[in-house]
């Protein structure tokens, strides 16, 4: 123990003698490291993407082919897919437990009513068909994802929109309106649901999920498409690259169907190398390598290197500087 203190006091007054010089070293050594530190906690953070449950590891995101010119002439995948898609999933794809159909991206902010109380505005309100909750795994607080969105005109909240808009996460029954845009009148709906907030981050993220029924049928006209993202939940034991190339097939088969009811020719529609495409990727790839963009991991390569070189920098500095010291004593 005393020889402990001596030691603190003598490295202590070594450090107030060479002031210029410990300020040097150890902010040079502080910049590194917490760049470094930064950077760790940033590749965790996002390695941590949609690991909340491990029946995710059964979900995959719906990806089509980009049909139309692209500036660099690369082949390019969309996750917003033709909602057609969906229906053909469902009936000739077995290995697919359920299939989803829910709004792309995140919505603008939209304005909730309920009795009582000012309106509030909140993001991340997705509209989906009845299957959503059999395809993402949620634990239910309030109902249950057997019952939640059965029935159009209801909703489902997130614990923190529940204590939000009415205090408890017990909302079963009450009612809210959902007002998208200026000119709509609202959509009244009933809660049926609460779900926890997920342990990790999530490629679908949301505060509620409301089922109003428009994704419930696709239009009836071969030239008309609505787009939405599709997810679906496949067996345990299904090879995804045989479910790809079944994915493919069917999609060939498809777009000639639709082309024709259209009165256009496949072949003039997909030529001088052009086809059509679709696959599925795991939902933990999809957050990592979105479409028309770098990966969270190739933009961190310019930061990585630079965090790095500032650690290399900090480190050479410091012997630099101890050395220069020694040799002035």
């Amino acid at each position: 123990h005393l020889m402990f203190r001596l030691n603190l006091k003598i490295a202590w007054r070594n450090l107030w003698k060479n002031k210029g010089y410990a300020a040097i070293n150890i902010c040079g050594l502080a910049l590194g490291l917490t760049a470094f530190v930064l950077m760790l906690l940033y590749i965790n953070h996002e390695e941590s993407y949609d690991s909340w449950s491990p029946e995710l590891n059964q979900v995959y995101q719906i990806r089509e082919k980009h049909d139309l010119f692209t500036p660099d002439n690369k082949e390019h995948w969309n996750e917003i897919s033709n909602s057609k898609i969906a229906a053909l999933l469902r009936t000739e794809v077995p290995q697919m437990i359920a299939v989803t159909k829910v709004d792309g991206g995140d919505r603008s902010r939209s304005s909730i009513k309920i009795d009582d109380a000012d309106p509030v505005m909140i993001n991340q309100i997705k509209d989906a068909d009845s299957s959503f909750f059999y395809v993402f795994p949620h634990k239910f607080l309030q109902g249950s994802a057997e019952q939640a969105l059965q029935k159009p005109n209801t909703v489902v909240l997130n614990e923190r929109l529940a204590i939000q808009l009415f205090g408890t996460v017990k909302a079963l029954g009450k009612s809210l309106k959902v007002v998208r845009w200026r000119s709509d009148k609202g959509t009244l709906l009933t809660v049926t649901g609460v779900v926890a907030e997920p342990t990790s981050p999530q490629t679908v993220s949301f505060n509620a999920i409301t089922r109003t029924g428009n994704k419930d049928k696709d239009p009836e006209n071969p030239a008309a498409n609505n787009f939405c993202l599709i997810y679906s939940k496949v067996n345990k034991a299904t090879d995804t690259a045989v479910l790809n190339q079944t994915l493919q097939n069917l999609y060939v088969n498809f777009k000639k169907i639709q082309l024709s009811k259209q009165k256009i020719s496949y072949n003039d529609v997909y030529k001088n190398g052009k086809s059509p495409g679709l696959k599925v990727i795991p939902i933990k790839e999809a957050h990592a390598n979105p479409p028309y963009a770098l990966s969270w991991f190739e933009k961190l390569k310019p930061v990585m290197a630079i965090s790095a070189f500032l650690l290399l920098v900090s480190v050479i500095n410091f012997i630099n500087l101890a050395t220069a010291q020694s040799v002035q004593r």
